[in-house]
C-alpha cells in the first residue's frame, strides 16, 4: 500500500510540475497582440525556454514564433525578353514583356540586410521586400555570389527583428530542423523535419556544395529563407530540392550558415568575396579513390581496406592529395601528393568538399595549418594562403 501512494504522490507531483510548465509554454505562446511589437514583445523570454529546453512540441511553436518575423518574401521583376504587338494606331511595335519571380530571404541584421539565394533576384529590374507584418519596402541590391548562389538585399525599415545566426560546423544527422518560407507564395509558411546529411556535394548547383541535406518540406519559393534548430537559430539558407516532380520528395539541401555569413560579410563591406587558395586537389575516400590509385601508380588493391592497409591507416580519414599544384600555398606547405590531409586549421576534414569550403573561408595572407598522415605518422604543415584567382 505505501508503494501504491508513493507512486500517487510521484504522479500527482509529476502533474502539478508539467502543468505549470505547460501554463508557461501556453502563455507565452497565446499571447497574440494586435500589433507586431506587441506580439514578439516576449522574444527573449522565448529563446531563453528554449534554451533551456530539450526538444518537445512546444520547441517547435516557440521556434516557428521566434524565427517568423525574421522571414520576408521577395518578389523580383524581371525582363523576360521582347515580343511583337500589334497597335491599332502605330502598327507592329515591340513591348518589353516582365515576369516575377517569387522567393523568400532572412533578416540578419537590425539594418535591414537580408540573405536570400542569387537565382531569386537574378535579373531583376526591380525588388520588393514584404515583412512578416505585411510591410512592403524597395529592395537594394548590395551584392551577388553566384558561385554559392547567395546575394544580399536591404531594405531601410525601423523595428526589424534580425533572426540570431547559429553554428553550422558541428551539426549532427538526426538534429530536429525547421524550415520557414514562402512555398508557392503561401507566405508565412512553417515545416519541420530532420538533417539527413552533412557535407553533401557532387549535386552540381553551385561551385561551392558541401550542403545541409534535410527532409523539412522545402518546395519552390522556400528558395532564400533560413533552416533552423530547435533553439531559433539559422543553420542554413534552403536553396534547392531534388525532385522528379518540381516539388518536395522529401530531399532539400540548404547552404550552411557559416559559408552564407562569409558572404555576407564580404559582400556588405567590399561588395565581392575574396576567397583563399591553396592549390591542392584531393579525393575523397571511397571505390574510385580505388581505382584511381590502381591506374595511378599500378596498384592492385582489391577495395578501401587494401589501401587502408597500405596507408597504416586503422581507419578511414580524411582526404587524399592527388595533386599539388606549382608555386602554391600547398607546395610552400610542403605537402606531397599521396599525403592524407586529415585536418585544416584545427578542423577535421571529411571531403573534399569540407575542405574547399575551410580554405574559402580562409582569408588570403592568413596563416594556415594542417595535419596530414605520411607514411604512418602525423605531420603538421604551416603556409601562407594565397588568393583565389578569378575566372
Amino acid at each position: 500500500m505505501r508503494t501504491g501512494k508513493w507512486i500517487l504522490l510521484g504522479t500527482l507531483l509529476f502533474g502539478f510540475i508539467a502543468g505549470a510548465l505547460l501554463s508557461r509554454y501556453l502563455t507565452l505562446n497565446n499571447s497574440t497582440a494586435q500589433n507586431s511589437t506587441a506580439e514578439y514583445a516576449d522574444m527573449d523570454a522565448m529563446k531563453a525556454i528554449l534554451n533551456e529546453n530539450p526538444a518537445n512540441l512546444s520547441s517547435f511553436m516557440l521556434t516557428s514564433k521566434v524565427i517568423a518575423p525574421s522571414v520576408v518574401s521577395i518578389n523580383a521583376t524581371v525582363s523576360a525578353g521582347r515580343t511583337i504587338i500589334l497597335n491599332p494606331f502605330h502598327g507592329l511595335e515591340e513591348e518589353e514583356v516582365e515576369n516575377t519571380q517569387a522567393g523568400t530571404g532572412v533578416i540578419l541584421s537590425p539594418d535591414g540586410y537580408i540573405l536570400t539565394n542569387n537565382h531569386v533576384i537574378q535579373g531583376s529590374k526591380e525588388l520588393n521586400v514584404t515583412l512578416y507584418d505585411k510591410r512592403d519596402f524597395s529592395g537594394k541590391l548590395i551584392g551577388t555570389d553566384p558561385e554559392t548562389d547567395l546575394a544580399v538585399v536591404k531594405i531601410d525599415a525601423h523595428d526589424l527583428i534580425p533572426a540570431e545566426i547559429g553554428d553550422s560546423d558541428n551539426l549532427q544527422v538526426g538534429e530536429w530542423v525547421i524550415a520557414a518560407g514562402n512555398p508557392f507564395t503561401l507566405n508565412n509558411t512553417i515545416t519541420a523535419g530532420i538533417i539527413s546529411a552533412t557535407g553533401r556535394g557532387g549535386v552540381g548547383l553551385a561551385a561551392y556544395e558541401g550542403y545541409i541535406q534535410t527532409d523539412a518540406a522545402i518546395n519552390p519559393g522556400n528558395s532564400g529563407g533560413p533552416l533552423v534548430n530547435l533553439k531559433g537559430k539559422v543553420i542554413g539558407i534552403n536553396t534547392a530540392i531534388m525532385s522528379r516532380t518540381g516539388s518536395n520528395q522529401g530531399i532539400g539541401f540548404a547552404i550552411p550558415i557559416n559559408r552564407a555569413k562569409f558572404v555576407l560579410d564580404g559582400l556588405k563591406e567590399k561588395g565581392k568575396v575574396l576567397r583563399g587558395y591553396l592549390g591542392v586537389q584531393t579525393l575523397n575516400f571511397n571505390r574510385n579513390l580505388v581505382d584511381y590509385i590502381n591506374k595511378q601508380y599500378q596498384m592492385n588493391f582489391k577495395n578501401t581496406q587494401d589501401l587502408l592497409d597500405f596507408l597504416k591507416m586503422k581507419e578511414i580519414r580524411g582526404v587524399f592529395v592527388a595533386q599539388v599544384l606549382k608555386k602554391a600555398p600547398a607546395e610552400n606547405a610542403k605537402l606531397a601528393e599521396g599525403d592524407i590531409l586529415i585536418e585544416y586549421n584545427g578542423k577535421k576534414v571529411n571531403s573534399s568538399y569540407e575542405l574547399q569550403d575551410y580554405v574559402a573561408m580562409t582569408l588570403p595572407d592568413a596563416q594556415a595549418s594542417m595535419k596530414v598522415i605520411r607514411d604512418g605518422k602525423i605531420l603538421e604543415l604551416n603556409t601562407i594562403i594565397g588568393t583565389r584567382p578569378t575566372k
